[in-house]
């Protein structure tokens, strides 16, 4: 009889590890999430309050989808990453470098400090590690530089390197069409495979009464939006700093949605800000 217990056990033990083996990588999204939108390719969610309440409703809404895609971040993107350029460090080497020998974080809290706030809201209503939500909202450009600066290598070059043996030519796209002193302009939102099923549509209703329509990926503050209250756009990718700064530099997120929430876009007020 114990030995039959022993044998069941073993596998039982054997049969979960299998199952868990055969899903690690990217799960389709219906395995990750219960949300219902049968309407729509994007998660949708209107969050309504100043800006760590809307961060708190946008976390817990969307908490099933954050997790995964944070992980997928953290350990699919991130650490696979500085395995490719050859170091053997991890995600936690990483966050301890980010924090450590940058001033990304210090510098949104004193350019941006509501929308640090937003991150800490999300954080707490997923019921996950403010740092790791921070660093996962820096996921674009950022990311890479930070990279770049802890290693010496630049990762995008060398992941398309290793995968390809050559250099990288994928990129978002641009297209416009103009006449008659009117211009309509798309961009492409282009994304890893470790963000796919995490595209969400935001609906931010401020104290105010303005209204921001943001595509982005479950857990973060951007993708494209449109101030809907003063129908206006514009593309986070315009590239704000050219040449990043990864010591003293506000990242371009908190760079588009600050320009993105502001009552007055004009030249004259832009440079006064």
């Amino acid at each position: 009889m114990k030995r039959f217990v022993i044998a069941l056990l073993t596998l039982v033990v054997f049969s979960i590890n299998t199952y868990a083996q055969s899903l690690t990588g990217i799960p389709p999204v219906e395995y990750q999430v219960e949300l219902s939108d049968a309407q729509s390719e994007f998660f949708t969610v209107e969050v309504k309050g100043n800006a760590y309440e809307r961060g708190f409703q946008h976390g817990k809404a969307l908490r099933k989808v954050i997790r995964p895609t944070l992980n997928r971040f953290k350990y699919d993107m991130v650490s696979a990453f500085l395995k490719t350029t050859g170091t053997d460090y991890q995600w936690k080497d990483y966050r301890q470098f980010f924090y450590a020998n940058t001033g990304l974080y210090q510098t949104a809290q004193r350019e941006a400090p509501e929308l640090v706030e937003e991150i800490r809201g999300i954080a707490d209503g997923a019921g996950l590690d403010f740092k790791d939500v921070f660093a996962y909202n820096l996921n674009f450009d950022e990311t890479f530089w930070v990279l770049e600066k802890m290693t010496g290598i630049d990762p995008m070059l060398a992941s398309e390197k290793a995968a390809r043996e050559a250099l990288p030519s994928g990129h978002c796209s641009h297209g416009s069409v103009w006449g008659k002193g009117k211009a309509s302009v798309g961009y492409t939102l282009d994304w890893t495979r470790h963000f796919e099923g995490s595209q969400a549509l935001i609906k931010h209703v401020l104290e105010g009464g303005t209204v921001l329509l943001t595509t982005t990926y479950a857990g973060t503050l951007i993708g494209h939006g449109i101030n809907a209250t003063a129908g206006y756009t514009f593309t986070p990718h315009s590239k704000f700093q050219l040449a990043h700064d990864v010591d003293n530099g506000l990242a371009q997120i908190f760079i588009y949605r600050k320009l993105l929430g502001a009552v007055d876009v004009s030249l004259k007020a832009l440079n006064q800000a």
